[in-house]
């Protein structure tokens, strides 16, 4: 189901398209030969008024990349029960407007009032 900008905020984990992003203006810290492919899990870790930044999340730990504790999760049990992992150094940079059109390019399929979270405390720092 579709998100609204108002929900993309720190915590949230949403199933994106990153070529959608790339293509209407988002911006990522890697060399592009690192920049993650096809469809992925990106958790917000932070949120203005129009922008976000999120950090794509692996199911395979990798050289320089971080595990997210189980701890703080809610939602649908491939999120809460997954082991899922970070890069520090690709951080993406979208609008909330491009977050959301990017969520629906990779079919999304959490729903309103049951989405996938991370609780604040265990949002990884920048």
């Amino acid at each position: 189901m579709q998100f609204t900008e108002k929900e993309v905020t720190p915590g949230l984990v949403m199933h994106l398209c990153p070529k959608t992003m790339l293509s209407k203006g988002g911006e990522v810290t890697c060399r592009p030969e690192f920049i993650v492919q096809g469809h992925h899990f990106f958790l917000v870790v932070e949120s203005g008024p129009k922008r976000c930044r999120m950090l794509p999340l692996y199911t395979e730990p990798g050289v320089g990349r971080v595990e997210i504790s189980t701890d703080g999760r809610t939602g649908h049990s491939m999120w809460t029960d997954g082991k899922f992992h970070f890069h520090r150094e690709q951080v993406w940079d979208v609008s909330k407007a491009v977050a959301v059109s990017a969520a629906n390019a990779a079919h999304d399929q959490s729903r309103p009032g049951a989405r996938n979270l991370l609780a604040t405390e265990h949002i990884p720092r920048l």
